[in-house]
């Protein structure tokens, strides 16, 4: 049979091992939720490096695109390009006769295949 001392011994080895458990778990619940914080702030790294980056390239092509269209006004004969930069609907119509060009050449070429 067992006595009462066997039983108060099992009584606390079962509470040790009761609370070495609940260490255990608290333990890896730190450790997983420590590995998460590092993965989410791993991941806002990326996306701010990768916004910063496309913001970089975004005003870059910006840049070289203005920079172009300065220099096609310029050598525009006359004064149709202080025509074009004083009244917006002289460029809007240059826009709309360059985009009706564009559009007719594309036309002809898709469909004489």
């Amino acid at each position: 049979m067992i006595n009462t001392r066997t039983l108060d011994r099992i009584g606390q080895d079962t509470k040790k091992v009761r609370n070495d458990v609940v260490e255990l778990a608290k333990d890896s619940s730190a450790r997983i939720n420590h590995g998460i914080e590092k993965i989410a702030g791993d991941a806002q790294d990326t996306v701010s490096t990768a916004a910063k980056t496309m913001v970089r390239d975004v005003s870059q092509g910006l840049t070289q695109y203005n920079s172009r269209v300065d220099g096609l006004v310029a050598k525009m004969p006359g004064d149709i390009n202080k025509k074009a930069s004083r009244y917006p609907w002289v460029a809007m119509s240059f826009i709309l006769v360059a985009g009706l060009l564009v559009g007719v050449a594309i036309g002809t070429a898709s469909s004489s295949h």
